[in-house]
């Protein structure tokens, strides 16, 4: 019996082995160029700074910002237990001409009432996707989420590896990635280790997770995620009445953090103690950073804003 070969299924069956090789080289095309996209350089292209007025009531010690609608308000936490809401007027190119700020609203307790005491020290602010906000004490160790800011706080579960912080380098703090899962860092590492131990919280539990490894007398004052979902961390340095600022920016893939590249080490005094720190996208699409500085309620520090624009290559 001699069997006769159909032409168009020929043709069906080559077409259909053509498209099982495209289709990986395309899979793999879109992977590579999101791993390129993950990875690429950035600069940090300096946007200029702005005083911020002592003449508010209780203002000063901010230790977190949050910058929202295209870097025209904020919100800013202070590390006694306050916040303030605070709009921004920009210059044609994006520059800060004039900041107005509230008067100081204070966080809430579980029982709804003002934090006072050893309970005041309030490090890290992040906003949730649903709109709620997670807040980091260090001192008194404890991580609380409030739906409102206006509203009481309700406890989030502690880990054992808190008991083993530093006093005041405690949970300095908090990054929340694009895929929700909200991250806690002490702002320094425990006496038996020369690494700073990262906490994940996966919605019951918190557990360890990547290590970051403490250079030449850095200590983290804040953290965030950027929309590439790379972790950008903000360190401070101190020594004989001035600061240094340090930002390195990390992979984190695996509960590992990759570095990836340091985006700034400043100079001696060139700022002062920043310590909050918020990305922001602009009505143009272009992705800036502002950082903040705590002048821990003293008359010979500033609070300033300090702002740059993120440029990729």
């Amino acid at each position: 019996m001699v069997w006769q070969v159909n032409p168009k299924m020929v043709r069906l069956v080559r077409l259909f082995a053509l498209i099982c090789l495209i289709i990986p080289i395309f899979s793999w095309g879109a992977r590579s160029e999101q791993i390129r996209s993950i990875e690429s350089i950035w600069s940090l292209e300096p946007a200029g700074t702005h005083l911020l007025s002592k003449n508010i009531e209780d203002f000063g010690g901010i230790s977190a910002l949050i910058v929202e609608n295209f870097g025209a308000e904020f919100i800013a936490l202070s590390d006694k237990a306050k916040y303030f809401k605070g709009k921004i007027s920009r210059g044609e190119k994006g520059s800060i001409s004039k900041v107005s700020i509230s008067e100081a609203t204070p966080i809430l307790s579980s029982k709804g009432k003002p934090l006072k005491n050893r309970n005041l020290d309030s490090e890290a602010l992040i906003k949730a996707r649903d709109g709620s906000f997670y807040i980091s004490f260090e001192s008194n160790d404890r991580i609380m989420h409030h739906k409102n800011l206006n509203e009481a706080g309700t406890f989030l579960p502690n880990h054992v590896g808190f008991d083993d912080f530093h006093y005041s380098k405690g949970i300095e703090a908090l990054a929340i990635s694009n895929e929700g899962t909200i991250y806690a860092l002490p702002e320094a590492p425990t006496t038996d280790s020369d690494s700073i131990i990262a906490f994940k919280y996966n919605g019951k539990e918190w557990k360890k997770s990547f290590k970051i490894e403490s250079l030449d007398g850095y200590n983290i004052t804040d953290a965030t995620f950027a929309l590439d979902n790379t972790l950008l961390v903000l360190e401070r340095n101190y020594s004989w009445g001035g600061f240094t600022t340090r930002i390195r920016r990390f992979r984190i893939l695996n509960d590992t953090a990759e570095l990836i590249q340091t985006l700034l080490e400043s100079h001696f005094r060139q700022f002062d103690n920043l310590e909050g720190m918020s990305i922001w996208l602009d009505k143009k699409g272009e992705y800036w950073l502002t950082l903040v500085s705590d002048d821990n309620f003293n008359f010979f520090q500033v609070t300033q804003f300090v702002e740059f624009k993120i440029k990729q290559k």
